[in-house]
């Protein structure tokens, strides 16, 4: 049986987890970051915190660590990545909300701390979620950014080399990625080679992202979405697809 290849978007630090399972499963990984990660060292200007968010895990990544005083303070974050991140950056106080920005505002209702002063960790560019919400309910969100994604632009040789192949599957894993995988895809003349492997999103808003990207080709894209945001449930349903199964 022919093992599948797929293809990993996702940065070159948050990759090595998802090749170790893809080649668990009998298949080849390749991966093309679409983005890298560049810390920000944004001042702490807020004094008067009742907790602090967090989004990604990748705000505990980064340098400089986090002063050593806001880990007393309760964390909450979104997904049980995010939470072991924050544990490893010495958080004792910490709940993790399921999958998104949105669940973690239902968490802080839940919690009785809207209209509370927080600090939120965070990337740019991100969804306003956590912005409007703490506008709709008079929360004060205080923002200190501490890392920026910035797009990698491929020349065609370099982007060809690795997806104009034999591609049983692309999994995305942000809606950003996956608009920028497509922008790369059309610069290059690759579009209508990419519409043919599966292509398996992490969530629904990554696979809307995609399908939004590909519209103005009038391209058939039908993308797999996990049924819930976890590697491991991603993976699960690109395996039980009846072409790798057969190994076509």
């Amino acid at each position: 049986m022919r093992k599948p290849r797929i293809l990993i978007l996702r940065a070159i630090d948050d990759v090595a987890e998802v090749e170790a399972a893809i080649h668990a499963r009998g298949g080849i990984a390749q991966c093309l970051p679409m983005h890298r990660v560049i810390p920000l060292a944004e001042p702490f200007t807020a004094s008067d915190t009742d907790a602090i968010l967090a989004t990604s895990a990748q705000v505990f990544h980064r340098q400089p660590p986090l002063p050593t005083h806001l880990l007393d303070f309760p964390l909450y974050c979104v997904g049980e990545k995010t939470g072991r991140a924050a544990r490893s950056a010495g958080f004792m106080h910490i709940r993790c909300a399921d999958h998104s920005a949105e669940h973690l505002t239902a968490l802080l209702e839940a919690e009785k701390l809207t209209g509370k002063s927080l600090l939120y960790l965070a990337g740019t560019p991100r969804r306003p979620i956590m912005e409007n919400w703490a506008a709709q309910t008079g929360t004060q969100l205080h923002v200190t950014k501490r890392y920026h994604i910035e797009p990698i632009h491929y020349q065609k040789a370099e982007f060809s080399k690795t997806v104009m192949t034999e591609l049983a599957a692309v999994l995305h894993f942000s809606p950003e990625s996956a608009r920028r995988f497509v922008e790369e895809a059309r610069r290059h003349g690759a579009l209508a080679h990419l519409s043919k492997p599966l292509h398996a999103c992490f969530s629904i808003a990554v696979a809307d992202a995609l399908r939004n990207a590909f519209s103005p080709q009038s391209l058939s894209i039908d993308p797999l979405v996990a049924a819930s945001p976890s590697l491991q449930v991603l993976l699960d349903a690109v395996f039980s697809t009846p072409a790798f199964q057969s190994g076509d």
